[in-house]
């Protein structure tokens, strides 16, 4: 299972089961499944284990991907449902039914430390990642889009290095563009011209910072 937390966790845990079931349960079937999970997930999150089992009848074990998990502290305001979905996730590693890869931003290292199943598992869990070189952005951006059948317009990727050349948080920035690059691809083609459609880098850290305004003021 991949998921983000976003606002709310166990609404983007559902979310991600009922995409992995939604090849053998039809679509009323998948709604109340999925409805069914989400009441369970919200009133007993530390029966996460067996509800999940439940669902998918056949599987013994679980890998379950939380990319950008510092969203449970950013997006997720309400500090009874991270510590319920926090503690879920470790009821759920305990039983030995699942592995959690977590991935989370440096700043937020200290956070996850605060949390006492992965408190006590000690700092030998974790891998520090440095930043990628612009050879390993460029591996990040094309090798996938590759294997998608997609292509970048000549000079495309080159232009993207360099944008982020001077900006922090890389990752995250070359995230959105390339989802946004995506969205608005041509055929099998990334284009320059999607990239100005969105304003590229500088469009995106223009959208984060009104974003934030808006929060504050």
């Amino acid at each position: 299972l991949f998921i983000e937390p976003g606002i709310h966790p166990f609404v983007s845990l559902t979310n991600a089961i009922a995409n992995e079931m939604h090849l053998t349960l039809p679509d009323e079937g998948l709604k109340d499944k999925t409805n069914k999970l989400l009441r369970l997930f919200t009133a007993m999150p530390d029966t996460l284990n067996q509800n999940v089992s439940d669902a998918f009848i056949e599987e013994k074990e679980f890998i379950i991907v939380i990319d950008h998990f510092e969203e449970v502290y950013t997006l997720c305001t309400d500090e009874i449902e991270r510590t319920k979905f926090l503690n879920a996730i470790g009821s759920w590693i305990k039983s030995g039914q699942a592995m959690v890869v977590l991935s989370v931003r440096v700043d937020y290292y200290q956070q996850l430390l605060n949390v006492p199943w992965i408190a006590a598992l000690g700092e030998t869990i974790f891998l520090k990642l440095g930043l990628p070189s612009e050879k390993e952005l460029r591996q990040i951006m094309v090798e996938p889009a590759t294997r998608a059948g997609l292509k970048f317009q000549q000079g495309l990727v080159e232009r993207i290095l360099k944008d982020i050349e001077n900006v922090n948080y890389k990752l995250p920035l070359l995230q959105i563009a390339l989802k946004e690059l995506w969205a608005n691809r041509s055929d099998n083609s990334l284009t320059h011209t999607a990239y100005d459609k969105f304003g590229g880098i500088d469009g995106i850290l223009k959208q984060i910072f009104e974003s934030a305004y808006k929060i504050f003021s």
